[in-house]
């Protein structure tokens, strides 16, 4: 299961605990969304740090002089700093004007 779907999860099982809460007449269910969120924040913090870690970096190169109405390319170079290798996943869209 990757992260995206685990928060997904976590965020789902929050709304239904705080919902839960909020109708039950059970005090102790009242805070039961505070350990889904905090998982939550928890994993956010741990994929910031190792995202931070990778150092991962976007350079665009561009041709100096660019005419209007003249087809150039544009490239882009994804680097990054850890051992082990990294899949980037890029989705590039522009307006319908734009080859991509």
């Amino acid at each position: 299961m990757s992260l995206r779907s685990r928060a997904l999860a976590l965020i789902l099982i929050a709304g239904a605990l705080g919902i839960l809460g909020q109708w039950s007449a059970v005090p102790g269910l009242a805070r039961g969304w505070c350990i889904p969120v905090g998982l939550l924040l928890l994993g956010l913090a741990w994929e910031g740090a190792v995202s931070r870690r990778r150092g991962l970096e976007l350079a665009a190169s561009a041709p100096a002089h660019w005419p209007l109405a003249r087809t150039r390319s544009v490239g882009f170079e994804f680097r990054q700093s850890a051992a082990r290798a990294l899949v980037i996943q890029a989705a590039l869209t522009a307006p319908e004007e734009v080859r991509v």
